[in-house]
């Protein structure tokens, strides 16, 4: 018995898999705008790696602006020594208070900086 989706002509059961598989991993949706060159527009990690895996920077060149300030900024961090007593007492005061000890240090921080 025939598909009535499908018939028989070559090359419509490919198209139609093709097309079911898009609506259900829409990340593959550029399957279907395959003539669109625009950009990925999503915030997903993931699909962005995906996009940029897939595709080349130059056939973007038209879309591409230049950008003066800096779009991440790298946190820096600090290391400090403290005596063995120190640290023992700022653990067991972030114990008991829930949260891990480098917030903790954060937060006392902080309150140093912000109180002048």
């Amino acid at each position: 018995m025939e598909d009535s989706r499908i018939g028989n002509r070559p090359g419509i059961a490919s198209f139609f898999f093709i097309e079911n598989l898009v609506d259900f991993f829409p990340s593959l949706c550029y399957i279907k705008t395959m003539n669109e060159n625009k950009i990925s527009e999503t915030d997903s990690i993931q699909e962005l790696a995906h996009f940029w895996d897939t595709h080349d920077l130059t056939d973007f060149e038209d879309q591409l602006e230049e950008v003066n300030e800096t779009a991440f900024e790298r946190k820096k961090f600090l290391k400090i020594q403290l005596e063995p007593e120190d640290t023992e007492a700022v653990l067991k005061i972030a114990r008991s208070r829930g949260v891990s000890y480098t917030e903790l240090i954060k937060e006392w921080v902080l309150e140093k900086i912000h109180v002048k």
